[in-house]
């Protein structure tokens, strides 16, 4: 309890004093041999991985410290299995997959946990993935296909997360997405069109906006008679762009995101209905986007 709310002492000691990451580490060495470990275990344990949390996500220690104690909670989970509260190890590990760590050690602590953990705790590690960093989702996804692991096909959340990994920009992530795309023969339906992963599309807080608005575009292609839901949530998106950049007294050239919406219209300006169309030539019209509008109009007057 004492390191949960003073994390910036327990910093602070490990910053003046680096040795007692080392000299922690060899204790748990002698913890885990020794004939009573188990029953230490079960009294200290909250201790323990508190502890080994502060050291493994501290930001200002190096990856190769942070390696070292990584290993021991290895260690522990493997030689305590029974006694492991596995929804603390959750929590240290969707925050460390978010982080710049990437050891060779990463993909084996995944894989303890997975091989270890319930599978619910592998459920909730997933449906974290979109948010986790490229090492980390390289990591999570060859475990996937390495175990077979498609329990997450029922649900659809998780499919959808597969699906936009798909337009990674990352080779890797991209092709081991479409490696268990293949595998496990998944596919998407038309609910992806209410889902949260199809609304990252539209979430400028979303650090990979471009690669959730590719599998918009190609969910478009796929199902054309949603095409002109799609285009309204676009439009909505757009105006509540422009309401934002006007109401903050925001650079127009530099808020680049009210572009996505004429971005999606160029790849799917041909999937449109005339009816649609002049639906959407009348928005257009109404706004006043000087560094779209002209080109949308020249494009629309092409197909139609």
């Amino acid at each position: 309890m004492f390191l949960s709310k003073n994390a910036d002492r327990f910093e602070y000691i490990l910053e003046m004093y680096p040795s007692t990451i080392i000299k922690f580490n060899e204790k748990l060495e002698t913890l885990i041999s020794c004939k009573d470990s188990a029953s230490f275990f079960s009294h200290f344990d909250f201790i323990i991985f508190q502890i080994l949390f502060n050291i493994i996500l501290n930001e200002n220690l190096p990856n190769d410290d942070k390696s070292k104690s990584i290993d021991k909670l290895m260690e522990l989970l493997v030689n305590f299995k029974t006694l492991v509260n596995y929804d603390n190890i959750y929590k240290l590990l969707t925050t460390l997959l978010k982080t710049n760590y990437n050891l060779d050690n990463l993909n084996t602590l995944i894989e303890t946990y997975v091989k270890l953990a319930p599978s619910q705790c592998f459920l909730s590690l997933f449906n974290e993935l979109l948010s986790y960093e490229y090492q980390a989702q390289q990591s999570f996804l060859n475990q996937i296909i390495v175990h077979n692991l498609n329990d997450f096909k029922q649900y659809k959340n998780l499919v959808y997360k597969i699906w936009i990994l798909l337009f990674d920009e990352n080779d890797h992530v991209s092709e081991l997405a479409m490696k268990i795309w293949n595998n496990f023969q998944l596919y998407i339906d038309k609910d992806f069109l209410s889902s949260e992963e199809f609304s990252l599309a539209f979430d400028e807080k979303y650090p990979k906006l471009d690669i959730a608005n590719k599998s918009v575009v190609v969910f478009a292609r796929l199902f054309p008679e949603l095409n002109g839901k799609i285009t309204e949530r676009y439009q909505n998106y757009y105006l509540d762009e422009i309401n934002r950049i006007n109401t903050n007294n925001l650079d127009w050239d530099t808020e680049k995101s009210r572009l996505i919406f004429f971005t999606y219209l160029s790849e799917n300006i041909n999937l449109m209905s005339n009816t649609e169309k002049e639906t959407l030539l009348g928005f257009i019209m109404s706004i006043s986007d000087k560094d779209k509008n002209e080109e949308m109009l020249e494009q629309m007057r092409k197909t139609m």
